[in-house]
């Protein structure tokens, strides 16, 4: 299910895993994919920071507590 669509739709349960697993398996494969594909970075990184945006708050809001690896989130996409 899409990130901006289960909100209301979804359990908080489901939607906390939804949330961590973006945190712990998406944003840090994208991440990576950046430095594996440079000629594509511009495209990680634009579609990295909108779902980073999107799960950060959905975390906000539900108190789910992320493992951000980003010390100098959001300039470190």
């Amino acid at each position: 299910m899409n990130l901006s669509t289960m909100e209301g739709v979804l359990s908080k349960e489901a939607i906390e895993k939804n949330v961590k697993e973006t945190d712990e398996l998406l944003l840090p494969v994208m991440k990576a994919g950046k430095e594996k594909w440079p000629e594509m970075s511009d495209y990680f990184f634009v579609m990295r920071a909108n779902i980073r945006a999107v799960n950060d708050t959905l975390a906000a809001f539900h108190g789910i507590e992320l493992k951000c690896d980003d010390a100098t989130y959001p300039l470190n996409i």
